[in-house]
């Protein structure tokens, strides 16, 4: 029973770090097939497999640890030039990977059975093919109790002693065996590496590695580690097999589990021993796993926390009281602080959702027989975690159209003097309180004269509107449910096909989807997102007796109503900025559909300018409340046929203010004229 529970409290740490070196190991393969006379992606792979290997060993994942150790093999062969990569290669290595997610998923789990048989057939195949049909080779293992002289060609033997005050001289270890499976190939130790994990050893432990960097350069990274007291090179000497190869192999270095032997591999080549990294301090590198739900749970007390702040600070207004403003003060200090951290914690970069699309876009280019270059940029840039998690869908969308209908094929590409292989980009950029997250192509562009017309047929624009309106905002037609001018549908769709699940799913995020495209040089789709969704700052207005939110990051100025000229353009009412430009003017009774009677006169007004995106639009209101930060809430469902609006907060006097939408705004600025 302890034994079970010991493996469950690593189950988790191992499924986490797994689905880290998969990802590695398909970014590899990538790489890979971009330049096949690059020998650095193929040691990736078997670093990342390797390490796979020793960990499913260790775990009792049998299956897990041969799948990887026959990918190994394959890729051994293409290390040794022993055969070429080509899409075929990459192809049923990637099946593999796909494998070996679903295996470890179902090993780690407990769950049914998959049966990995038939791909570690293929690999085999593929591998025997290299060596013309006949079985791989394997170096004979000396057996156990054989006098050796020496220590096998290419391994180095370190002797490691761990620091007398050091409290986890087990996870030291655990740290040490981590550095040198990182610059070679840990083939035994004294003490087993089960002994090490618990523990069960009197400071000192040797580790041989198979590896062609010097020994002492070995034992100068692993003395790098904390609490590491010395690491010295044994010399080798004679002995018996069993020691040459230590005590107790090391579980990385089976065949399959049941200790069969494994075949020797040859030097890594000069580009491993450079792609490998200095490990980091333990103290540097602390972190705890957590789950999303834990997450969530934190954000919404800490949006109750900036609520309950707010009526206190509006108690204090009231009230002249010296000592609780101090203490008012001094809670809105450490709650937004507070705050600051929370929300940080779920901010997250958006290369972690973007590793995903690589292999997508490279499988669908195949199996669309296009030749693809896929770029990928600002992956550093956060985002919150949620927000990240619901554009994944979009994103899929977006790069299928362009892949399918965006791109032209070879020959089309070569007509009209553009390289044949296509290129698409997905991008990640910061512009104030907003992330823009685009996709582009370099493909044949969208006819926007044959989208309105599409659109007129429908019944969606009246073919008189025509010079009124944008080639953008005609673009924006696609997203309209159902809405296609594909001749014939595809497997993949039609361009327009899902743009209204796409425009929906962003919108219902608080963001905006632009489209621009010129025709025969590409379309680009500008996907502009909020950083987060609990809390924002936000101008309060007045009008008509109402308070609403405008989220800050709309406001660009607010000026008083005789500050700059307002004049008519076709009798609607425009204000002249001072840069020349000339933007609607309407009153914010009339965004939100107050009736005539009710609303207050445009004269008494405040200006609220706001930008969105390309467009500029002023709002007049009887009066500004000041800036804050506020909670958004969702609305009930009686608001939900009501537009414009995003949420609710409620304020420091207990009261709820609509939080306007600034998307909203600017797309009821014509119905209102």
């Amino acid at each position: 029973m302890s034994d079970e529970l010991d493996m469950g409290a690593y189950r988790q740490v191992f499924l986490s770090e797994s689905a880290e070196y998969l990802q590695g190991i398909v970014d590899a393969l990538l790489t890979l097939e971009s330049d096949p006379d690059d020998l650095e992606p193929v040691e990736a792979v078997f670093r990342a497999a390797h390490s796979l290997k020793g960990m499913s060993g260790t775990m009792g994942y049998e299956q897990t640890a041969s799948l990887t150790h026959t990918m190994e093999s394959l890729m051994d062969t293409v290390r040794k030039r022993e055969q070429p990569v080509t899409g075929d290669l990459i192809d049923v290595v990637l099946r593999a990977t796909d494998t070996l997610r679903d295996l470890i998923n179902f090993e780690a789990s407990g769950g049914a059975e998959v049966d990995p048989e038939l791909m570690v057939q293929e690999l085999r195949e593929h591998t025997e093919a290299a060596h013309g049909g006949g079985a791989t080779q394997r170096a004979a293992a000396p057996l156990a109790g054989e006098p050796v002289v020496a220590e096998p060609e290419g391994v180095v033997t370190l002797s490691v002693t761990i620091e007398a005050a050091c409290q986890l001289a087990a996870v030291r270890a655990y740290m040490v065996l981590k550095r040198l499976r990182q610059l070679g190939e840990v083939v035994g130790t004294s003490p087993s590496e089960s002994d090490i994990d618990e523990g069960e050893f009197d400071r000192t432990f040797t580790v041989s590695v198979r590896t062609d960097r010097p020994g002492e350069k070995l034992a100068e990274a692993v003395r790098a580690i904390t609490e590491v007291e010395s690491a010295s090179v044994v010399e080798p000497e004679a002995t018996t097999a069993a020691d040459a190869a230590g005590v107790a192999a090391a579980p990385a270095a089976t065949d399959a589990p049941g200790g069969a032997p494994t075949e020797d591999e040859p030097d890594r080549d000069a580009a491993f021993g450079r792609a490998a990294k200095a490990v980091p301090k333990l103290a540097d590198t602390q972190t705890v796993r957590i789950a999303l739900t834990h997450l969530d749970t934190m954000v919404d007390i800490v949006g109750e926390l900036v609520i309950a702040r707010s009526r206190l600070e509006n108690i204090t207004d009231r009230i002249d009281e010296h000592d609780l403003t101090q203490a008012v003060e001094e809670v809105h200090r450490i709650s937004a602080e507070l705050q600051r951290e929370v929300m940080q914690t779920r901010m997250v970069p958006v290369g972690n959702t973007f590793n995903r699309f690589p292999r997508m876009v490279r499988d669908l280019a195949r199996d669309l027989g296009k030749d693809v270059a896929f770029e990928v940029d600002g992956v550093d840039i956060e985002l919150d975690r949620t927000v990240l998690d619901e554009i994944v869908e979009p994103l899929v969308h977006l790069l299928r159209n362009s892949l399918d209908h965006g791109l032209e094929n070879a020959v089309d590409r070569v007509a009209a003097g553009k390289p044949e292989r296509g290129l698409v980009r997905l991008s990640a950029a910061r512009e104030r309180d907003r992330v823009l997250v685009s996709v582009a192509d370099d493909g044949r562009g969208m006819d926007v004269e044959r989208i309105w017309q599409a659109a007129v047929a429908r019944g969606l624009a009246e073919a008189a509107d025509r010079d009124s309106m944008s080639d953008d905002d005609i673009l924006l037609f696609t997203c309209t449910p159902g809405f296609s001018t594909a001749v014939q549908a595809t497997k993949v769709s039609g361009r327009g096909v899902g743009m209204d699940v796409v425009r929906a799913k962003v919108e219902q995020l608080g963001g905006s989807l632009a489209i621009r495209s010129r025709p025969g040089r590409g379309t680009e789709f500008v996907l502009s997102l909020p950083l987060t969704l609990a809390i924002i700052q936000a101008l309060l207005v007045r009008s008509s007796g109402h308070t609403y939110a405008i989220p800050l990051g709309a406001v660009t100025e607010v000026l008083a109503y005789d500050d700059l000229p307002v004049g008519t353009v076709d009798l609607h009412p425009v204000l002249t900025l001072r840069d020349g430009r000339v933007v609607p003017l309407d009153t914010l009774d009339a965004v939100v559909g107050l009736d005539e009677e009710q609303r207050s006169p445009i004269r008494s007004r405040n200006i609220v300018l706001l930008e969105w995106g390309d467009s500029a639009r002023a709002i007049g209101v009887d009066g500004l409340v000041g800036r804050q930060e506020i909670v958004i809430k969702p609305l009930s469902g009686i608001f939900a046929g009501v537009s414009g609006l995003s949420g609710a907060t409620v304020l420091g006097d207990g009261s709820v203010a609509l939080i306007l939408d600034p998307r909203a705004l600017f797309a009821t600025g014509e119905a209102s004229r």
